[in-house]
């Protein structure tokens, strides 16, 4: 078992999934990994804010993370994260997405909303995609944290 994974219970993190919708990784990344993405979103910081207020006007994104480092494909293919979605996701998923977010002050909040509203089965149902959101930096209610309700 390589360093990621031992001592990692991945059925004990989707048990909490499936009794309150979310999870928590502790100490997902190490030092060292910060600092590679902060690295690799370094040279794209400052170009792109978001093109309406679902996005956030003063909300910075950087999209298609995994074209850009490649701390961000090996992100993607984390153990621990992978072992999380073969519970749940169908043989053969894909990544939709990778991105960066960085909500800067005075941006309104968005709406509660799911990330996967755009299907359209009905719930309650399985799940048929999944959001997994590593905090580069603390978040806080003046940062703009995410807000998760179980």
């Amino acid at each position: 078992m390589d360093k990621p994974t031992a001592g990692f219970d991945a059925d004990a993190h989707a048990a909490e999934i499936r009794a309150q919708g979310f999870t928590v990784i502790r100490d997902f990344m190490d030092a060292a990994t910060l600092q590679a993405v902060r690295d690799g979103l370094a040279p794209y910081m400052g170009q792109h804010h978001g093109r309406n207020a679902f996005e956030g006007f003063s909300t910075e994104r950087i999209y298609t993370l995994v074209a850009r480092a490649k701390v961000f494909e090996g992100l993607t293919e984390e153990p621990r994260i992978l072992a999380l979605l073969d519970r749940f996701l169908q043989p053969g998923y894909l990544l939709t997405a990778s991105q960066s977010i960085q909500i800067l002050p005075g941006e309104a909040a968005q709406d509660i909303h799911t990330d996967d509203g755009f299907y359209r089965q009905k719930r309650p149902r399985p799940p048929i995609s999944m959001t997994v959101i590593a905090a580069v930096d603390a978040f806080t209610a003046e940062n703009g944290a995410t807000e998760v309700i179980p």
